[in-house]
């Protein structure tokens, strides 16, 4: 019967509710540093979402500005050629 009795030693052994609140609050520690750091990285993701945001507004901008004056160019160049034509027909 001696052998199924647990001894001193054994009982020892086992984990104490104070090893259990310790590695309870270890492994809590570990989540809010895995929190803290994803965290961390989803603001740096997001920062660099509004800076390319931005930059695409602005080269929007600057393209439909670009294509405004082309057609402003566009239309003046036809008005030219217009003249240049009629004047060719009138001397020609």
């Amino acid at each position: 019967m001696r052998d199924n009795v647990a001894t001193k030693e054994d009982l020892k052994q086992f984990a104490t509710k104070d090893d259990l609140t310790s590695e309870i609050t270890r492994l809590e520690n570990k989540m809010d540093e895995g929190f803290s750091s994803l965290h961390s990285e989803i603001k740096s993701i997001q920062e660099k979402l509004d800076n390319l945001e931005q930059r695409l507004c602005r080269l929007e901008k600057t393209t439909f500005e670009d294509q405004k004056a082309f057609v402003k160019d566009f239309i003046l160049l036809k008005k030219r050629v217009s003249t240049l034509e009629k004047m060719l027909e009138k001397n020609g």
